[in-house]
């Protein structure tokens, strides 16, 4: 199917499977041989001026051997229509602010005490989150909202992502089923192999903290723009600029970073859940 002038959508989709080939070393020529296809339509499919079938898109991924995380992305970007998503599943203008203020920051810093964000979500776990809530949206918005906030790690030049996640927050998956928490943590996994420039920690039970603080996320922003502070709460949240406000809650992150457990230690935390579903023996 030819296209027109790209959508901002289909430019996203030809990013990640341009993305899909050169992470698994192959060339544009060696693509089209397994589609039987010509050079100059994967060139064109790669530009966002062609939208591939259903089954050119299934034989390309398989073809790249892509990665589950990665795959998600191409197939939301190529299954989902163009128009806003996030507005529709937060009425909160604070939220849309942030997210739109995160394509532009330099660096983003998140603490998460009882939940999982969406941005770090599997497509399982945002699904079963929003049916539980007896969210009114369908799944298409859901997906497109949780596209939306994945942006920082899909953007062009994507900053450094640090998070911080309390053990309890691996616990809170919804319904509390172990197989959604084994599953979530394995998505963890693999966002830490997929995205280089993103970093967890995890802050455990033992912590040495005076107190666990709400939900948090700061943006270091360029140049002389403000940095700022989201602080969520349900489907209200306060996007703060104040100086002294933003401060405070890099302060928290640094004591937390501090007490969690290293990336290492931490990366292993989460193998062991993914693999048994239970609070690990060892740290």
């Amino acid at each position: 199917m030819v296209a027109g002038r790209p959508t901002e959508r289909a430019k996203r989709r030809a990013a990640a499977l341009r993305r899909a080939r050169e992470n698994a070393g192959r060339t544009q020529q060696e693509a089209a041989e397994a589609l039987d296809r010509s050079q100059p339509t994967i060139a064109r499919i790669e530009a966002g001026t062609r939208v591939p079938s259903p089954d050119e898109l299934h034989a390309l991924m398989t073809f790249y051997d892509t990665p589950q995380p990665l795959r998600e992305e191409i197939e939301g970007w190529a299954t989902l229509p163009d128009a806003p998503a996030l507005a529709a599943l937060s009425p909160n203008r604070h939220l849309v602010e942030l997210v739109h203020a995160a394509e532009r920051a330099v660096e983003i810093f998140t603490f998460h005490s009882e939940r999982t964000p969406l941005q770090l979500q599997s497509q399982q776990y945002a699904l079963l989150q929003s049916r539980l809530a007896g969210a009114c949206l369908g799944e298409t918005d859901v997906l497109r909202a949780r596209e939306e906030r994945r942006r920082m790690f899909t953007r062009d030049n994507p900053p450094p992502y640090h998070a911080l996640l309390t053990e309890s927050s691996l616990y809170r998956a919804p319904g509390g089923s172990t197989v959604v928490i084994r599953q979530q943590a394995g998505h963890l996994l693999d966002l830490l192999d997929q995205y280089p420039q993103f970093s967890l920690r995890i802050v455990p039970f033992d912590a040495r903290l005076a107190y666990i603080d709400t939900d948090f996320t700061c943006l270091r922003m360029p140049g002389r723009e403000a940095d700022m502070v989201y602080v969520p709460f349900n489907l209200d949240g306060r996007l703060i600029k104040g100086r002294t406000a933003v401060q405070e809650r890099e302060t928290y992150w640094y004591e937390a970073y501090r007490a969690a457990l290293t990336e290492d230690d931490s990366r292993k935390f989460i193998h062991a859940l993914a693999q048994h579903g239970n609070i690990p023996t060892a740290r």
